[in-house]
Parts: C-alpha cells; structure tokens; sequence
C-alpha cells in the first residue's frame, strides 16, 4: 500500500512537470514571436522613414537592393556547356562519348542529371 501511495505520488509529479515545461516552452514560443513581431515592425518603420527622408540612393522607392528580395537569387543559370556534367567544377572535359543503347546514344536521364549537379557525381567505379 505504501508502495502505491509513492507511485502514485511520482505519476503525479510527472505529471505536474510536465504541465509546467509545457507552459514554459508556450511562454518561450510567445516572447520569440514577440520578438520576431517586433523586429518586422522596426524594419518596416525604418523602410518608411528612409522613403519619406528621400533616400538619395537611386535605386527603386529608396529600399536596399537585395539579390534575394525579388527570389531570383537562387536560381540555377540555364548556360550550358557542351561536353560538360551540369555541376562539374573541373575546368571542362572534352567530349565523352554516350553509352550506346537499342535506339542510338543514350542520354543521362533528366532527373540523374539535376542530381548529379546538385550533390556531385559519384566518381569512377573500382579503385
């Protein structure tokens, strides 16, 4: 009976520490928000103040010209190199021959390509 009594005594300390590191964790998730809030406010005042100072900078309504403002910043350029991997950073390769299959040269399939110029070819096998 005494062992019960504990047990149940720790169920409910368990319990009741977990209510408490719920709420601190909402107080935490709040005050980030707030401050999160509060910057985007600051910037915005800041933006509108140096619009109506006339911000002699040239540039469009006198906001900072910021490569990723108009989300171009990120793409990939569709220049491509004849006889070169998208990705490859050795300098250039003269031109490989393509595998052979049933209907003529194989090409790297669209998808294999993309990844291989995102994470890097593989390398050579053996070795």
């Amino acid at each position: 009976e005494k062992r019960n009594i504990e047990e149940a005594e720790e169920r409910r300390k368990a319990r009741d520490s977990k209510k408490l590191a719920k709420e601190v964790q909402f107080q935490k998730q709040k005050e980030r928000n707030a401050q999160k809030k509060a910057a985007i406010e600051t910037v915005k005042n800041w933006r509108k103040q140096r619009k109506q100072s006339g911000f002699a900078g040239g540039d469009k309504d006198g906001e900072l010209d910021m490569p990723f403002e108009d989300g171009k910043a990120f793409e990939r350029s569709n220049k491509k190199r004849p006889g070169v991997f998208p990705g490859d950073r050795s300098g250039g390769k003269g031109r490989q021959p393509l595998k052979k299959g049933k209907n003529g040269p194989e090409k790297k399939k669209f998808k294999r390509e993309s990844r291989d110029s995102k994470f890097g070819f593989g390398g050579r096998k053996g070795l």
